[in-house]
């Protein structure tokens, strides 16, 4: 089984504030759609970014046979087959798991965190010395918070163009902390990856699954 990534967000961003008659009969299917990939095991990770406003997606982590079916699984999607989410299909490799840290501890809270390549040509063409260097680093720097319980996850999306990023969920107490955290990452450090955290909710989860 390979394993993909998609992405939805809102067609008609008052939805998340006011949705009109279509939206509220369509949005609890979705949610349905999503938990029973949970209940089959198909998903490995579902959850939505907090925020009410532009800045606002959600993110479903599964496993597909090949790219047919995966794309298959996004556009049985009833928000994506009713058009009221754009949704995005990426290629991606779990890295790292550990469902410790998807339960929080009293007063902690779920960021999420989006790295792209601060030179897309480094996907596309190679990384130098330095970004390859840097980038073990980077590997290793989220190894040990994921060992540690700070990270629950972290992967690459596999593709080799300038939608390519990486994806993360540390728990941490607030948002400041977690921007600590994230500061730290040598990629961020050499300003090989630009860096953004986001305060997310997590939806479920497989605890079946193993990277």
């Amino acid at each position: 089984m390979k394993q993909y990534l998609y992405t939805v967000e809102a067609t008609r961003l008052a939805m998340l504030t006011q949705p009109n008659a279509e939206e509220k009969k369509v949005l609890p299917t979705h949610s349905a759609y999503v938990h029973s990939m949970l209940d089959n095991q198909i998903a490995i990770f579902v959850g939505a970014a907090q925020a009410r406003d532009n800045q606002h997606f959600g993110i479903v982590i599964f496993e597909a046979e090949d790219d047919t079916a995966a794309n298959a699984i996004l556009q049985n999607d009833p928000a994506v087959k009713h058009r009221i989410m754009r949704g995005c299909l990426y290629p991606f490799r779990m890295s790292l798991w550990n469902t410790t840290a998807l339960t929080l501890e009293k007063g902690q809270g779920h960021y999420f965190y989006k790295i792209r390549p601060v030179r897309p040509a480094m996907i596309a063409d190679g990384a130098t010395e330095i970004e390859a260097k840097t980038m073990g680093d980077h590997f290793m720097y989220l190894k040990g918070l994921t060992e540690s319980g700070v990270f629950a996850f972290a992967g690459p999306t596999l593709v080799a163009d300038n939608s390519n990023f990486g994806v993360g969920l540390l728990c941490a107490d607030n948002l400041d902390a977690a921007w600590e955290i994230g500061s730290n990452d040598p990629a961020v450090i050499k300003r090989v990856m630009r860096l953004d955290i986001i305060p997310f909710e997590v939806a479920g989860y497989n605890p079946a699954f193993s990277s």
